[in-house]
């Protein structure tokens, strides 16, 4: 709760318990209305636009409706309803108002290291993608605020007031180990994103060794992957997340499942990529043969016939990778630039076989 709120929360009732006045044109409800405001501590004072009134007979008094003039017993009950709610309303402290301002002031640092992660790629945390690299560019900002949001939970609880204030601030604490884990795994996916690129560009220029370096970065970087995400999976709960306003229980439940989505792809493409690579391999092979002064049409054909078989096994794995993915994956269109790479190496090793 902001200053703003806790103020307007204990602004609440200082109108309450005041009567309402009804003028009456007899002697007899004037009566009844002085005993009303007598009742709420109110004295009426007659307008003196208000005729004098006179004393009719008792025979010609106009009847009040019992449902449009309130009794005085109906005005002490309600006087009494009202004085119930205000004493119910709940006082602050001085210190618990500054509790409540720091829990505030910690929030809005939990806001900025959102802000910061997000950068240019949307509005929630599961905008950032596998493919989101300028992540790595950002990290020093992104530090600077996970800091200042460490320092903000942490004065935050040392200034907790109440129990109230006291639990908030462990759930901010374990919000600020969700965010830290979160960043590190997406860190890590984001950079096997990166090795992935590379060994891509590697097998469209049909240099396998380099391509084999960056495949075993690749595998290194899931690796990582992995370990960060089990420790995300340990640093809070869904229900930690109503502590901050950044983040909801929905969004927490789809970040996890689209990094172990991510994690998960890059494993099973560890084998579609041994198989690219032995594919590329085999294909240099034979374009040497088959290109070169040296030709040898034979031996060209032996290696484009290895190359089409690895290259045929790895288009295949990387067709069952996508059936099989899900929609959680923010990984669908990089399997599918693979798998139309592998088919396009896969016809320049048919071409020499045919030749």
């Amino acid at each position: 709760m902001n200053r703003r709120d806790l103020l307007a929360t204990l602004g609440l009732g200082l109108t309450a318990g005041c009567s309402s006045r009804v003028s009456l044109d007899t002697e007899a409800g004037q009566a009844e209305a002085l005993a009303t405001d007598e009742l709420s501590g109110v004295v009426s004072t007659p307008s003196p636009l208000s005729p004098t009134p006179q004393s009719p007979p008792v025979e010609e008094a106009i009847p009040i409706s019992d449902e449009s003039t309130p009794t005085p017993e109906e005005n002490v009950s309600v006087s009494v309803e009202t004085s119930t709610e205000t004493s119910n309303q709940v006082k602050l402290t001085d210190e618990e108002i500054y509790g409540l301002e720091r829990l505030e002031s910690a929030d809005q640092r939990f806001t900025a290291v959102v802000e910061a992660f997000i950068g240019q790629y949307g509005g929630e945390i599961t905008d950032v993608t596998a493919a989101s690299t300028d992540l790595v560019s950002s990290m020093y900002g992104i530090r600077i605020a996970l800091a200042k949001a460490q320092d903000g939970y942490i004065n935050a609880a040392d200034s907790a007031a109440n129990q109230d204030q006291r639990v908030q601030a462990d759930q901010m604490a374990r919000c600020w180990q969700f965010l830290r884990h979160t960043i590190q795994t997406q860190l890590a996916v984001v950079e096997g994103y990166i090795e992935l690129m590379d060994a891509f560009e590697a097998f469209e220029q049909d240099s396998h060794e380099v391509a084999a370096s960056h495949t075993g970065n690749f595998v290194k970087t899931q690796r990582l992957a992995v370990r960060r995400h089990g420790d995300l999976l340990q640093s809070a709960t869904a229900q930690d997340m109503v502590a901050i306003e950044s983040v909801s229980e929905e969004q927490y439940e789809a970040k996890i499942n689209q990094l172990a989505s991510d994690i998960a792809v890059y494993a099973e493409l560890d084998d579609a990529l041994q198989d690219f690579i032995e594919g590329i391999k085999f294909l240099r092979q034979g374009k040497a043969w088959i290109y070169t002064e040296d030709r040898h049409v034979s031996r060209a054909k032996d290696a484009a016939k290895d190359a089409r078989t690895h290259l045929r096994s790895a288009r295949k794995k990387l067709e069952a990778i996508r059936r099989t993915s899900g929609d959680s994956t923010t990984l669908d269109p990089t399997v599918l630039s693979l798998r139309t790479l592998a088919v396009e190496k896969t016809k320049e090793s048919q071409t020499i076989i045919e030749r």
